[in-house]
C-alpha cells in the first residue's frame, strides 16, 4: 500500500513524451469535504446502520478526509467497487460482511494493473516473449528496455526479472495517469519481423528435424 501511496504522492503534471507514447496529464484533483459527504452516503446506502454505528452519519472529526485526501476521486470509486464485490462475496458465503475503517478503505482504494486492463506482469512477458502487444503499449515499451532480441533469444532466467521489473515502473506511470500508445509503424503483433510462437520443445524438434534431413542428404548424394 506505502508503495501506492506514494505513486499518487508524485503523480507527475508536466507532460513528457517518448518514443511510444503520448500523454495527457492534468494536475490531480484532489479529495474534498464534498467528496466525503458522497462517499458517507454511499456507504450508508451499502451498510446501512452498521456504518452509522460506526463512523456517524458525517466526517466530524475530518478522519476520513484526513485519510484520504491526498487520493483522487478515481481512487475512491475503485474502493467502493470493491467493498460491493465484498459484500456480494460475503452474501453468497451467508457471513455478515462490517464497513472498513477509513484505513481499510484506503487500502482498498489501491488501483492494482486489473483495475486498468492491464495484463499482470508474468502475462505481460509472455506476451513480450511471442511480440504480443495487443494488450496495452506498455507491454512492447517493457520488452524494448529489455531488448526484443534478448527476450527472444535469451533464458527466462536472465530476462524475466529485467523486464518484469521494466513493466512495473511503467504500470506505476499508468497509474499515475500517463497515457500509451504503439507508434504508427508497430501493429498489435508485428513489432519484430518474425512472431516467436514456438515452444523451446517445438524448436528443438524442428532443429532436429533439420539435422536428420541434413544428414540424409549427404548419405543420399555421398557428402
Amino acid at each position: 500500500m506505502q508503495d501506492t501511496d506514494r505513486q499518487y504522492q508524485n503523480r507527475s503534471t508536466t507532460p513528457t513524451q517518448t518514443m511510444v507514447e503520448s500523454q495527457s496529464i492534468q494536475p490531480p484533483i484532489l479529495l474534498t469535504d464534498r467528496h466525503i459527504k458522497k462517499l458517507f452516503k454511499r456507504m450508508t446506502a451499502l451498510w446501512g446502520r452498521k456504518f452509522v454505528t460506526l463512523h456517524g452519519v458525517s466526517d466530524t472529526n475530518r478522519a476520513w478526509l484526513n485519510a484520504l485526501k491526498d487520493l483522487p476521486p478515481q481512487a475512491i470509486s475503485i474502493g467502493l467497487e470493491r467493498c460491493e464485490r465484498a459484500i456480494r462475496i460475503k452474501t453468497q458465503k451467508g457471513e455478515e460482511s462490517w464497513p472498513p475503517s477509513e484505513i481499510e478503505f484506503r487500502a482498498m482504494c489501491c488501483p492494482s494493473e486489473e483495475d486498468f486492463g492491464l495484463p499482470t506482469d508474468i502475462q505481460a512477458y509472455r506476451l513480450a516473449i511471442n511480440c504480443d502487444w495487443s494488450s496495452h503499449p506498455i507491454v512492447y515499451l517493457a520488452a524494448k528496455k529489455v531488448g526484443t532480441y534478448e527476450l527472444r533469444t535469451q533464458s527466462q532466467e536472465r530476462t524475466e526479472k529485467k523486464f518484469c521489473r521494466a513493466y512495473a515502473e511503467l504500470v506505476d506511470r499508468v497509474l499515475n495517469g500517463e497515457i500509451f500508445t504503439l507508434p504508427a509503424h508497430v501493429g498489435p503483433d508485428r513489432a519484430l519481423p518474425e512472431k516467436v510462437s514456438m515452444t523451446p520443445e517445438q524448436r528443438r524438434e524442428s532443429i532436429q528435424r533439420g539435422l536428420d534431413h541434413l544428414r540424409e542428404f549427404r548419405e543420399r548424394e555421398g557428402v
